[in-house]
């Protein structure tokens, strides 16, 4: 009897999920035109080395970085949205501190399923985040929906809807946030209520060219009288 021939099962790519996050500088072109290679040279570096400090402080995972442009992966979309506020923010402390060579750093966010491929992710994932942080002005933080609901009940960041976006090469428009990363300014304190006097204190004192004097002198004549 003939055996029969058991064919293997196809084995599937796994895809996994994943968040990603893809920030670049704003108008470095003209910077370069305007400054030279070699300011260009240190802005880069300058920005390299902020990027990539905060990434390992929130491990993430830098999978691509060209030029300006730099693509990260997390397993935790709150890593994510956390590691791009503080890009922001420390980007920001350093424009105070040299304001001729600013830093300006537009980032996206997305979380979703890819699939991994050569040492870097395969997926509308990272396509979609790669054309939000194109999206992204200067010094603006964008997040998909997506990413936004599963970081909606650990994250009490503001947020302002942007609406949904056209983006290129991506078939349905995406509904986007903007992420308000900027530390709320501390309130001034109340002025205390000024107290009331003490009933220790001394008495006013009395006017210039009064005199007071709880004793009738130089009246003798008229008590008298």
């Amino acid at each position: 009897m003939p055996r029969t021939r058991v064919t293997p099962p196809r084995r599937r790519t796994s895809a996994s999920a994943r968040a990603f996050l893809f920030s670049d500088l704003r108008d470095y072109t003209s910077y370069v035109e305007a400054k030279g290679d070699a300011a260009a040279a240190r802005l880069l570096r300058e920005y390299r080395t902020l990027v990539r400090r905060e990434v390992a402080r929130h491990d993430g995972g830098e999978v691509k970085t060209e030029g300006d442009s730099f693509y990260v992966g997390f397993d935790s979309a709150s890593s994510a949205l956390e590691c791009a506020v503080a890009i922001l923010r420390a980007a920001d402390a350093q424009n105070g501190r040299d304001p001729a060579s600013p830093l300006r750093i537009g980032v996206g966010l997305h979380a979703g399923e890819t699939v991994e491929y050569d040492d870097q992710f395969v997926g509308s994932a990272v396509n979609i985040a790669s054309r939000l942080a194109g999206k992204a002005g200067a010094m603006e933080l964008l997040i998909s929906d997506t990413l936004r609901g599963l970081v909606r009940t650990s994250q009490s960041l503001p947020m302002s809807e942007r609406g949904a976006l056209e983006l290129k090469g991506v078939a349905e428009r995406i509904r986007a946030w903007n992420v308000e990363w900027r530390e709320p300014e501390p309130q001034r304190a109340r002025g205390s209520a000024e107290a009331p006097p003490s009933l220790s204190a001394p008495p006013p004192a009395a006017a210039v060219g009064q005199l007071l004097c709880p004793i009738v002198v130089g009246r003798k004549a008229e008590s008298a009288r």
